[in-house]
């Protein structure tokens, strides 16, 4: 028995308290924004895989690596979040803005510009709250860009002309 246990019988452990906020936070179709991103990364290294490593969080300057260097920035848009959605849905946008540096373990590398060399921009579009699955990859879009190829700006818009009419670019089952 875990000391708090022991202490005080009523306490949660530590693994029901894991289990319940998982529970919370990804128990459902819609995936929190925030966290939304994680479930994407997670796709595109399932769809790399073996070639490919997720290397993102704790302030990583991309999402995945591969053994020759290359590397990947993944960005995610959403239609529905898991808010009410306004009159009139904005066009899906990507935060792409050049850093000062990035983190290595604890330490900081002041290395400024965009530091992956692919892009990978992933958009949900379905609008049915019903049957909209942020879980479910064949759901999403996913675009790729050469990082030489954006703009020089913060942002960018998936406008719905951009957007290719075929699958092509959808995670194949």
């Amino acid at each position: 028995m875990a000391p708090s246990e022991a202490n005080n019988p009523g306490t949660p452990t530590v693994e029901e308290i894991r289990r319940r906020v998982a529970e919370q936070v990804f128990g459902n179709l819609l995936v929190e924004n925030s966290l939304r991103g994680m479930v994407v990364e997670k796709m595109v290294e399932m769809a790399l895989a073996p070639d490919w490593r997720l290397c993102s969080g704790d302030w990583s300057g991309w999402d995945l690596d591969h053994r020759s260097g290359a590397r990947i920035e993944v960005k995610q848009s959403s239609l529905l979040q898991t808010w009410d959605p306004p009159a009139k849905p904005a066009a899906p946008r990507f935060q792409i803005p050049a850093s000062k540096g990035y983190f290595v373990g604890a330490k900081f590398v002041p290395e400024g510009g965009r530091k992956a060399d692919l892009y990978v921009f992933a958009y949900h579009g379905e609008g049915d709250r019903k049957i909209a699955n942020h879980w479910d990859p064949l759901q999403w879009l996913f675009l790729v860009a050469l990082t030489t190829s954006l703009p020089e700006t913060s942002s960018i818009s998936l406008r719905a002309h951009d957007r290719p009419a075929d699958t092509s670019c959808r995670l194949q089952p």
